[in-house]
């Protein structure tokens, strides 16, 4: 049941992060994440409602509500706006790698030598990629958008570990309830952070319907990832984390069909890399 939970998310994933980032072109990454926390109050917090909200532990509960909406998405939505789908898809997704390695030291859970294998490849895939072509100002200044991504993996395998940590303590019908909470506060003080003006907030949610990228990209992105939590309440953390992050490929196939990106050899050897070590992942943990 997990397994089949974390599929669905990984092809809802994968969908939802090319409409984001179309959506950009439009609108900033703070306007976006504030509409997705809008949709996910309404899905997350009516399905903690709906199936069986027990407020438990309220401090503890918005804790691990905050670590999620700052750490797993907000920081995400951040790092997916930088550079190209294509290259920071895959290292976003390596997410995964970070979520064993806190979930074996926090978790206590275990790993085969194959699953540790393909750890290191995603990790040599990543520097790969994240390793200019040439030393120059030019070239440093493309890396920014890779170290995004890398440092947005690190705190999304944090925020999975604390938020299965949680779900297995508690449930994950309080999970979101709490997280879809923290989210809206934490979307307005990153409206504030970014310097947007709350007034064009009524316009845009007026027109949502017109904005197509910007609605679809967040709902779907919404529950692509109220899939991946509910993936954690049927199996390992260290199972259904990676299953969920392969969904570069869909991102990677649709982004050069619809984004018309370009990946240079360099960066081809290294996404496959990662993308080899996360369906790996995926396969050797199932």
């Amino acid at each position: 049941m997990g397994i089949i939970i974390a599929i669905l998310g990984s092809l809802v994933i994968g969908i939802a992060n090319v409409l984001v980032k179309k959506a950009f072109k439009s609108f900033s990454p703070s306007i976006s994440f504030f509409v997705f926390s809008l949709i996910s109050l309404i899905l997350w917090g009516g399905v903690g409602l709906i199936f069986g909200l027990t407020p438990g532990n309220i401090i503890y509960g918005l804790l691990v509500g905050f670590s999620t909406a700052i750490l797993g998405q907000a920081i995400y939505f951040h790092a997916l706006s930088k550079g190209e789908l294509t290259i920071n898809a895959p290292i976003l997704a390596s997410y995964s790698i970070y979520t064993i390695i806190f979930s074996i030291l926090f978790n206590h859970e275990h790993i085969n030598l194959a699953t540790s294998v393909c750890v290191i490849l995603a990790i040599i895939g990543t520097v790969i990629v994240a390793f200019p072509d040439k030393i120059d100002k030019q070239e440093l200044k493309k890396l920014s958008p890779v170290l995004w991504a890398i440092g947005a993996a690190i705190a999304i395998g944090a925020s999975d570990t604390l938020s299965k940590g949680y779900i297995n303590n508690s449930s994950v019908w309080n999970f979101f309830f709490y997280a879809a909470i923290a989210q809206v506060i934490t979307s307005l003080a990153y409206l504030k952070l970014q310097q947007e003006p709350l007034g064009q907030l009524k316009s845009v949610l007026f027109n949502l319907k017109d904005d197509t990228y910007l609605l679809w990209g967040t709902i779907t992105a919404s529950v692509g990832t109220l899939f991946l939590f509910l993936a954690f309440q049927f199996t390992l953390a260290s199972i259904a984390s990676p299953i969920t992050s392969t969904y570069p490929v869909v991102t990677i196939i649709l982004a050069m069909i619809f984004l018309k990106e370009k990946i240079s050899r360099k960066s081809w050897i290294g996404i496959t890399l990662v993308v080899l070590a996360i369906l790996g992942l995926g396969f050797f943990t199932a």
